[in-house]
């Protein structure tokens, strides 16, 4: 005890012990009698998703969204 500082000493005092703990006791879980999940749809993709079709350029300042969006008219034009 004489090794423990002040603080540590405060810590492990009767005061501080005998107060309510906050505790979680563990619960196994039977996984075989839960239904199984069902399987999520996929997100289908959106077409020209890989170029950036219907992607978020707000955040593109005025000069390079013109230029995205003259570049997707190109590629749906070389597409035709």
């Amino acid at each position: 005890m004489a090794a423990m500082s002040k603080a540590q000493l405060k810590k492990t005092s009767v005061a501080a012990l005998s107060q309510p703990v906050s505790t979680w006791m563990w619960q196994l879980v039977d996984k075989s009698k839960n239904p199984p999940k069902e399987a999520k749809d996929k997100v289908q993709q959106v077409f020209g998703a890989e170029v950036g079709v219907g992607e978020d350029w707000d955040h593109l300042n005025k000069r390079r969204r013109r230029a995205r969006e003259d570049w997707m008219r190109k590629v749906r034009v070389a597409r035709e």
